[in-house]
């Protein structure tokens, strides 16, 4: 009775350690399991000893003292093992699988595992089968074998599913398998998992699993970036654990916020968790937990820019990672983290050795996510030391794994980092293909950080083009994201792209605005790199604002002292171009030649193609400034011209050519001069080198004057001045005027040169070039005296001696004006002096002056309407349009109406209304609108045919854009008026749409409104039109929106044949529009333009195009978007499958001839085989077949195995590739898919709609 009485007491003691483990009392369970133990012992119970121990074990696992529980675990097993209990040695073996696993010794807790699925397979031990297939699943994920351990989870989930009361397993099953697809980057399958578990964990009260369930959410959405979904279940997982105590979740939790803020760029707020979590991991012993929050506060100390702070807690990390337990994973990420670090402090070497690092641990466990961080990484680090091909290929192998095994967001970087190193060798197109193709992921996954640096990349990439309205707006783009979310990294980098197409644009005070937002964020935050970018910037600014001596400070005291501190040698070396070129225009050339020099030698032994190219231009420049060193000037540029032909450096090539230029024209060899400039001229034209065109026609302008051949040298100098003064090149326009007063001086044309001298002094004086100032201010003297005493002259005489009087007065008097126009700048100057002549004529029109005077007249109508130049009292620029009273009173109020409408007014793409002033005048309304410089009538009319066609798609893109905007529910504006002389075009070269008198609007569901016959004869829709056979029973025509877009089709036919219209002859116009024979569509030759014509014009409204509609049409789709609708054609199922019931198809395959006759057979060869397996695919000859190639080679032209073939490289872009051998295809393929249903399909709607 005793003994029995002490048998309960051992199972008190056990049951009350139960208690306080469910409790997670665990030093209080303990205590209980070791009295158990006591007693069993001295009663030599061995079943109770065993389960004592079994106990002790799981309380100490608990507590995260594995190495004690592992010892109970051992003694429970040893003891069962004698009693032969099969239950006991089964939980036995679980404990210790679990503790082994704990304790990160995966391959004994498998064994263990093992050991105990072998019992219950032949006891039938279900509910332990369960726990170790869970384990087994555990185990496997560390060993990173994720396929092996989903099929544990799902083989313990099915067991659960069958019995009843396994709730508990089967919310471990789902944890199990969420985190095994998360580990394999099924994100979603994953959440789906995690759900589940916490679904059944909510439902029955299972507060660790809600807990971990909610951590594995967490998890999950952080990896899909859905950040602001992330916090709050990290947040719900914390307060579950601190209020339950389950510390190591608590831990994870804190690491989980810490992970999210740092995403978030919160990097303050994520130290502030990743803190908290490292406290209670170095607390409670959690090794693994202590490892990952080391890393992670390393992650932010980079973020914060604290690189020796970061290294630190990587080197933390890196000790517990390496102790014998072998957190591999954290080994891994601790040396990408010190990788990172040691790049952004600039040390190579030590990058490379830590990546290798990292590359090596990850490739054994084939840990694939940090295999691809750690190719990325030695990009990087090679990048920095200029070994651009080693660059490319670790970038590509990153590229390669992301795809495989769909790390979005390592693609998106990969790509980001290709777009960087090909930039760097120049590739423009490959660049900005990369770049678009991160932009295209990121913007879809929604990775801001990732998008913010595609839209850099690609503003860097438009910049070197050239192109710098394009390259703004993606600064902009780029801008608004890094300030939106706080990436001050990016947002320097944004005002330094600013300020660099600024300066490109010639707007150096613009450009240092953003220099200085950069320079302060960079000295703020210790971006010493961006630091001394923006003193580089800086120096150049001032360089070519002609403050030398700043530029030479910003190059030499702060530049320069960043670069050679921080060793940044590409810096080092551009702060030594830049002090070359400064001490250059400052005459002191020795100096400067030096500087080229030290430049030169860095830019050789770091392999810097394009600082070494410009070195030598620059040492051409210095030495041509000497006469007697030009031999050695011309040496040095056509070292310069040969690396960049071979680098493909396109802008150094041409200042090359017109280094030659000069050199030979200084030493007399003319014509050999012209030669270069020549081919300086050729580039710069292709390229739309402004600037470069200006000094090329100014070069030339010098060569022919020399040979006496003034009137060429004229047109040259003339050109020259055109395109400064376009693009507000002052330096170049002062050039050009003073050349063009020596080229006149020499020709005898006395008046007109003192016209350019006086023009070339005022400028020069207002831009403070004191060097031209003078130039210009000498001429001008020289030649009062030359023709002192003339009396035919004495007119000249007088004027010449006023220039020369009055050099220090203004002369435009006290009104403000913000100069922008050009056409109108004579009207403007004459228009300032009106009114200081003749005050009372100039009328004040809302605070705008207008004198309605011919000599200010820029545009009339037939119906009395006038419109003038006018001058805001701000100083800006306005056109002011004049209606009579009397005849135009309704038009006037309409014209208000519309412009004030939202369709008008939120579009780039309509003139801009000011102001309707009804008041000041008793016969006229005084209509202000935002100032153009001429009607599309009149740029027609003065340009080449070669040169419209060239740039109709971007006249026509903008003409459509506008109607799309007019005709925008729910209040569409049918503008039926339009014409070449109501599309203007402004200073910037935008097209906008005018004149809306006769313009109405369309409410709710209306789509017609009939009226009597308005607008322009010959600029009307036949349904529009009088003897048509759509006028209503009251006589009345039909105005539509299509009606807008026929004669949007007659604009167009207008700009490509420079002024013919669509229906033929005046005489016979009308007839052909009313029969519906647009016959001017047989002299056009490009059969994609002919299509969008056919559809525009088209006799019937509903047969057109809404203006959406035909901005998709290939002829005003770039070749990315026509190339990309192929391909999306060549994956339909219908083209897979060759299905000839479609309708699409057949008719895709009813042109008869064999596309592949068109292709080179070695190349179609090549491109038809798959380079993996070896084996060739046979294409028929149908176009279907054709689509389907186009598509496969698209989607694996980047997976081909290197070394690559010549062929290869002889396709080089397939885009470009097939556009050039099927350019009439893409037309074909629209004009098939926009009329069916395919154009709805998800994946083509884009391409039509």
């Amino acid at each position: 009775m005793e003994k029995i009485t002490e048998k309960q007491q051992i199972q008190e003691y056990l049951n009350s350690g139960h208690s306080y483990i469910k409790r997670r009392e665990f030093q209080l369970a303990i205590a209980n399991f070791q009295i158990a133990l006591e007693f069993a012992e001295e009663m030599k119970e061995t079943k109770e000893i065993t389960e004592a121990n079994l106990q002790l074990g799981n309380a100490f696992k608990y507590k995260y003292q594995i190495e004690v529980a592992i010892k109970h675990y051992e003694k429970a097993l040893e003891v069962a093992e004698e009693r032969n209990d099969q239950g006991q040695i089964t939980k036995a073996h679980l404990g210790l699988g679990d503790a082994y696993r704990l304790n990160h010794l995966t391959q004994t807790a498998i064994q263990h595992y093992e050991n105990a699925l072998e019992i219950t397979r032949k006891q039938r031990y279900k509910q332990k089968k369960t726990n170790a297939y869970l384990g087994l699943g555990e185990a496997h994920i560390l060993n990173n074998q994720i396929q092996k351990a989903i099929e544990y989870f799902n083989k313990a989930l099915e067991i659960a599913n069958e019995q009843a009361g396994y709730k508990i397993k089967e919310t471990k099953a789902y944890l199990g398998l969420g985190h095994a697809y998360r580990l394999n980057n099924q994100i979603q399958t994953a959440i789906q998992r995690y759900e589940k578990a916490l679904a059944i964990a909510e439902e029955r009260g299972y507060k660790l699993q809600v807990t971990k369930a909610y951590l594995g959410l967490g998890d999950a959405y952080g990896l899909n970036n859905q950040i602001q979904k992330v916090i709050p279940l990290y947040e719900k997982a914390l307060e579950i654990a601190k209020e339950r105590g389950y510390e190591q979740e608590e831990t994870n939790a804190c690491i989980g916020l810490g992970d999210a803020y740092r995403t978030n760029n919160d990097s303050q707020t994520a130290i502030q968790h990743y803190t908290k979590a490292l406290k209670v991991a170095i607390e409670r012993g959690y090794k693994r937990e202590e490892t990952k929050a080391y890393i992670g506060l390393g992650d932010a100390y980079i973020l914060n820019n604290q690189i020796p702070t970061a290294i630190q807690h990587y080197d933390k990390a890196l000790k517990i990672a390496k102790e014998p337990r072998g957190y591999k994973l954290e080994e891994t990420k601790a040396y990408l983290g010190l990788g990172h670090a040691y790049r952004l402090n600039n040390q190579i070497q030590n990058t490379i050795e830590h990546y290798e690092k990292a590359m090596k641990i990850a490739k054994k466990r084939e840990h694939k996510l940090e295999e691809t961080n750690a190719c990325l990484g030695l990009g990087d680090a090679y990048k920095l030391n200029n070994q651009i091909q080693k660059t490319i290929q670790h970038y590509e192998k990153a590229l390669e794994i992301a795809k495989e095994r769909r790390y979005k967001r390592q693609e998106t970087k990969a790509y980001l980092r290709l777009g960087d190193a090909h930039i760097l060798n120049n590739q423009i197109p490959t660049t900005i293909r990369r770049y678009e193709k991160a932009l295209e992921i990121a913007k879809e996954r929604r990775y801001k950080q990732e998008e913010s640096c595609a839209y850099l990349g690609l503003g860097n990439a438009y910049r070197l083009n050239d192109q710098i309205q394009k390259a703004m707006e993606f600064y902009d783009k780029a801008l608004k994201i890094a300030k939106a979310q706080g990436y001050k990294l990016d947002e320097t980098r944004a005002y330094l792209g600013f300020g660099g197409a600024y300066r490109l644009n010639n707007q150096n005070q613009k450009a240092m605005e953003y220099y200085k937002k950069a320079l302060e964020i960079a000295k703020e935050r210790g971006y010493k790199q961006e630091e001394t970018c923006a003193y580089l910037e800086f120096g150049d600014a001032y360089r070519l604002n002609n403050q030398i001596q700043t530029a030479i400070k910003y190059f030499e005291n702060y530049a320069l002292k960043i670069a050679r501190k921080r060793r940044y040698k590409r810096e080092e070396a551009k702060a030594y171009l830049g002090l070359g070129d400064a001490y250059r225009l400052n005459n002191q050339i020795q100096t400067a030649i030096q500087h080229y020099e030290k430049a030169l030698k860095i830019a050789e032994k770091r392999g810097y193609k394009q600082e070494e190219t410009n070195a030598y231009l620059g040492l051409g420049d210095a030495h041509k400034l000497n006469k007697q060193l030009i031999p050695t000037a011309i040496q040095h540029y056509k070292k310069a011209l040969e690396i960049a032909k071979r680098r493909g450096y396109r802008q150094e090539e041409t200042n090359a050519y017109l280094g030659l230029g000069d050199s030979y024209r200084l030493k007399k060899h003319i014509q050999t001069a012209i030669e270069h400039y020549e081919k300086a001229l050729k580039i710069v034209k292709k390229r739309e080198y402004k600037r470069k065109e200006t000094n090329a026609n100014l070069g030339l302008g010098d060569a022919y004057r020399l040979k006496n051949d003034f009137q060429v040298a004229i047109q040259h100098y003339n050109t020259a001045l055109e395109i400064a003064r376009e693009h507000g090149y002052k330096q170049e326009e002062t050039e050009a005027h003073i050349r063009l007063g020596h080229a006149y001086r020499q020709n005898n044309g006395i008046q007109t040169a003192i016209r350019h001298y006086g023009e070339a002094f005022e400028t020069a004086k207002e831009q403070g070039h004191k060097r031209l100032e003078n130039v210009a201010k000498n001429a001008i003297e020289n030649l009062s005296k030359i023709i002192e005493g003339r009396n035919e002259k004495a007119k000249s005489s007088k004027k010449a001696q006023k220039f020369a009087k009055n050099t220090n007065t203004e002369s435009l008097g006290s009104w403000k004006w913000e100069k922008r126009s050009i056409v109108h700048r004579e009207k403007f100057i004459k228009l300032l002096q009106y009114g200081k002549d003749y005050p009372d004529e100039i009328k004040d029109v809302n605070g705008v002056r207008v004198c309605c005077s011919e000599e200010f007249l820029i545009g009339k109508g037939s119906d009395g309407t006038r419109v003038y130049v006018g001058l805001g009292k701000d100083g800006y620029e306005k056109a002011v349009k004049r209606l009579p009273r009397d005849a135009c009173a309704d038009e006037a109020k309409q014209e208000k109406k519309v412009l004030n409408e939202l369709n008008a007014t939120t579009s780039n793409y309509v003139v801009n209304y000011w102001f309707l002033d009804e008041q000041c005048d008793k016969d006229y309304f005084f209509l202000i609108l935002d100032l153009c410089e001429e009607t599309l009538a009149n740029f027609v009319a003065g340009n080449s045919l070669d040169n419209l066609e060239t740039i109709a798609p971007d006249i026509i893109r903008q003409v459509l854009k506008g109607l799309a905007d007019l005709h925008r529910y729910p209040m569409p504006v049918l503008h039926r008026d339009l014409k070449p002389s109501n599309i203007l075009r402004d200073v910037d070269g935008n097209w906008l749409l005018a004149d809306f008198g006769i313009s109405r609007i369309l409410t709710a569901d209306v789509t017609t409104h009939p009226s009597e016959q308005r607008g322009t004869d010959d600029w009307r829709a036949v349904e529009s039109s009088y003897h048509s056979n759509c006028m209503t029973g009251n006589s009345e025509v039909r105005y539509k929106k299509e009606s807008d877009i026929q004669v949007a089709g007659m604009v167009v036919f207008y700009i490509v044949t420079k002024g013919q219209h669509p229906f033929g002859e005046e005489r016979f116009r009308l007839d052909n529009l009313l029969k519906g024979k647009p016959i001017g569509l047989d002299t056009l030759k490009n059969p994609v333009l002919k299509d969008l014509l056919s559809w525009m014009l088209s006799h019937d409204p509903k047969d057109r195009p809404s203006a959406e509609d035909a901005l998709k049409h290939p002829y005003l789709e770039s070749a990315k978007q026509q190339f990309e609708m192929l391909c999306k054609m060549g994956n339909q199922p219908e083209i897979k499958t060759r299905d000839v019931r479609s309708d699409v198809v057949r008719m895709l395959n009813s042109d008869p001839k064999d596309w592949r006759s068109l292709m080179n057979a070695d190349v179609l060869q090549y491109l038809s085989t798959d380079p993996l397996k070896g084996k060739t695919f046979h294409y028929k000859p149908s176009w279907t077949d054709c689509l389907r190639l186009i598509r496969n080679v698209n989607e694996h032209w980047h997976d081909r195995p290197r070394p690559r073939p010549e062929l290869f490289y002889l396709v080089d872009d397939p885009q470009e590739c097939f556009l050039n051998l099927f350019p009439n295809l893409s037309v074909e393929v629209h004009r098939i898919v926009r009329s069916c249903d395919w154009k709805e399909r998800p994946d083509l709607k884009e391409y039509f709609m």
